[in-house]
């Protein structure tokens, strides 16, 4: 019997096995050596290397990891999986494919063309015109597995019958683990279904049941899996592919390939509401695990019916919220341990009305996931101890950071939120009149330098989604009053980017030679209006980690060569690994929604082999 082993994804290795590389969601790359910022930065040392060309746009990050026990070549593989529900491995080293396997079981990529209920499936929108895998699959490296869910249309039933399932594929093979798998995604809990899209209905809890709706759930964030009494617990989060009609979902399951999967958790974040969904810009599911044992999931909330100790009739939903989950060590089930609600959830105002969520405000918490930091560095003064931080940003401009042991709850105005800061990032009155928002999450690097250590945040922010591009910003982090996050010090990349700004990873060998990698979602009119339907190739950007602003076009930039890459996607997060960095694109204009691209960059033997 194989079963999911306690310590797969926690392994200090250059493996990339989950979403930012951590189930702390940092983007840190910590065991290259090769990638050094004079090596990226020579001329002509570094470039664009070869493509992995693949059926499907590539939304999900490509995963990379060295084979245990492996004797043969390949022993390197890149794990993609695309919108139509395609799964390769390839050969990490050269542009060769291993293995491909058509992950639809008795079934077909959802063809949004013919299923006029998806806004989303518009040729403007994202996800057009195939759903398959959106979120990002996580890789048990000991056991050899990897688990992904696919959206499908089953054969033989109509174009708006989508069914949601959950794979566990040999990592060697691609092949399913074992005839168990995949299985079904379903789910009921007490509560009462939506009937409508109103963020702000709560009906009073144990009214009836509430069930998973798989037509109407999208599976964007990126898995997570856990120690849990020794095997690991795999959970998958969804979120209502359109508005707050339905509802934000976790399951857990644990899996072995003789019994195949067990689900032990099943949580809703507005179970007599509507919407809170999890879908953080594909950010996979944050966590810790204490000395103690104890193990945490942190998740952010979207537009939805927030009403806990709200009188007179308190509930249970978790709308525009921060939850902290608690683990339970031996099933694995989840139970709400702590929360932090802006204080501003009801009486946000805009000419559309009062209300974070309010139709047509649109001001979710859950535009990006938090991400914890690895260490307690922070000391706070009024509490006179260190503090174990996480950090998320929203669409209303503003970065919170919070404490762990005490995320602070929801008070009232004219009340302030109790969190440990609450800042607009980046400050400028000008922009703030205009609200910039964030649609991405941030990476985290500790810099040591003989004895002097600097913490760094890296955030990219952007005015709404489609008006005036901003360059991604580094903000020193303080041990301090008047931290965690400094604006003093701050440094911006020369580089503006426009919609949906830019998720982050770092490279670095522990604690130096760190290099801060980007995808750009390049636009015709940069830097000048994102507003023009005209985008081009993804770019890939490398900028010097402990200055992003030296030199003004950072270490590497691949727009001097734009026809390279696919066209960029929505929430595209650079893989590092090995020597080489990944980059999923959607593939050519000319083939936009049937294929797809990785393309893959490195240093070069001689110029020659660069573009």
């Amino acid at each position: 019997m194989l079963s999911l082993n306690a310590h797969a994804q926690l392994a200090p290795d250059m493996n990339v096995t989950t979403w930012h590389n951590d189930i702390n969601r940092t983007g840190q790359q910590l065991y290259e050596t090769a990638l050094t910022p004079s090596a990226v930065g020579a001329a002509g040392a570094f470039g664009w290397l070869w493509k992995y060309s693949v059926q499907g746009q590539v939304y999900a990050q490509p995963l990379a990891v060295q084979l245990p026990n492996c004797t043969g070549s390949p022993c390197s593989l890149v794990y993609i999986a695309t919108e139509q529900d395609m799964l390769y491995g390839f050969d990490a080293n050269s542009s060769t494919q291993v293995w491909s396997a058509n992950i639809a079981t008795n079934g077909s990529p959802v063809d949004c063309r013919n299923f006029a209920l998806l806004r989303q499936c518009i040729p403007t929108d994202p996800l057009y015109p195939y759903i398959g895998v959106t979120g990002t699959p996580v890789i048990d490296r000991d056991a050899g597995i990897l688990y992904v869910v696919t959206a499908i249309i089953p054969n033989g039933t109509g174009s708006d019958n989508v069914r949601q399932y959950l794979h566990a594929i040999n990592i060697r093979t691609g092949q399913e683990a074992a005839s168990n798998s995949p299985i079904e995604v379903t789910g009921t809990v007490i509560g009462t279904a939506p009937t409508t899209g109103d963020c702000t209905t709560s009906i009073p809890r144990g009214a009836g049941t509430v069930s998973f709706d798989p037509t109407h759930h999208l599976q964007r964030a990126g898995l997570l899996l856990l120690p849990v009494n020794g095997q690991n617990v795999l959970y998958v989060a969804f979120t209502p592919i359109i508005g707050e009609t339905q509802n934000g979902w976790i399951f857990g399951y644990r899996y072995n390939t003789s019994s195949g999967f067990t689900k032990v958790a099943t949580f809703v974040t507005t179970p007599n509401g509507t919407g809170g969904g999890i879908w953080e810009s594909g950010a996979g599911l944050a966590a810790e695990i204490r000395n103690d044992g104890s193990k945490y999931i942190y998740v952010a909330t979207g537009n939805g019916t927030f009403d806990i100790n709200i009188q007179p009739t308190p509930s249970t939903d978790y709308g525009d919220s921060l939850i902290k989950l608690a683990v339970d060590n031996t099933s694995g089930a989840l139970t709400v341990a702590n929360y932090f609600t802006p204080s501003d959830v009801f009486t946000y105002h805009t000419p559309n009305g009062d209300g974070r969520c309010e139709y047509g405000n649109d001001e979710d918490f859950g535009s990006g996931g938090p991400m914890i930091f690895p260490e307690a560095f922070y000391y706070d003064p009024n509490q006179q101890k260190y503090l174990n931080l996480a950090v998320s940003a929203d669409k209303e401009s503003s970065t919170y950071v919070v404490d762990r042991d005490n995320l602070g709850g929801y008070t009232a105005p004219p009340g302030t939120d109790h969190i440990v800061q609450e800042i607009t990032l980046p400050p400028n009155p000008q922009w703030d009149a205009q609200k910039q928002s964030y649609y991405s999450n941030p990476a985290y690097w500790k810099y040591v330098n003989g004895g002097t250590t600097q913490r760094w945040l890296y955030y990219s922010a952007q005015i709404r989604k489609d008006t005036t591009p901003l360059p991604l910003y580094m903000y020193p982090l303080s041990i301090g009053a008047p931290g965690p996050i400094l604006t003093t010090g701050s440094k911006a990349t020369g580089t503006k980017f426009c919609t949906h700004g830019a998720t982050p990873s770092i490279s670095a060998s522990q604690n130096t030679g760190g290099i801060l990698w980007a995808i750009e979602r390049v636009n015709a009119h940069l830097q000048q209006d994102c507003n023009s339907d005209t985008w081009l190739p993804a770019v890939l950007h490398a900028y010097n980690a402990t200055d992003v602003s030296t030199p003004q076009n950072g270490l590497y930039t691949s727009n001097g060569n734009p026809n390279i890459a696919g066209l960029a996607a929505k929430f595209s997060t650079p893989t590092i690994f090995n020597g080489r960095v990944y980059m999923g694109t959607l593939g050519l204009p000319s083939d936009y929604g049937t294929t797809g691209e990785v393309d893959v960059f490195g240093l070069c033997g001689n110029p020659s082999q660069c573009h």
